[in-house]
């Protein structure tokens, strides 16, 4: 079995949602420290989407067609600060 210990780029929506610090937790186990909590005990509260977005200027046929973005919004996760 292979073992990936990378985080992977979507690790962002995971801590959201866990309320768990993947980084942190990735160094103390590498200083040989237990991890903090079991699988059972990470609860999921809330939702949590990662988007990419990109802004090129792209040969028409090497990426698929695409519209127009004409408007987005973030809603603030509670107890946040605008920033």
């Amino acid at each position: 079995m292979e073992m990936n210990t990378r985080l992977q780029v979507e690790h962002p929506v995971t801590e959201a949602v866990t309320g768990v610090d993947l980084v942190e937790w990735q160094f103390r186990v590498a200083s040989g420290e237990p991890l903090p909590l079991t699988q059972d005990q990470i609860k999921l509260t809330g939702h949590a989407v990662e988007a990419r977005l990109y802004a090129e200027n792209r040969p028409p046929a090497s990426c698929p067609p695409s519209a127009a973005w004409t408007t987005s919004s973030c809603p603030r996760a509670s107890g946040s600060t605008p920033g």
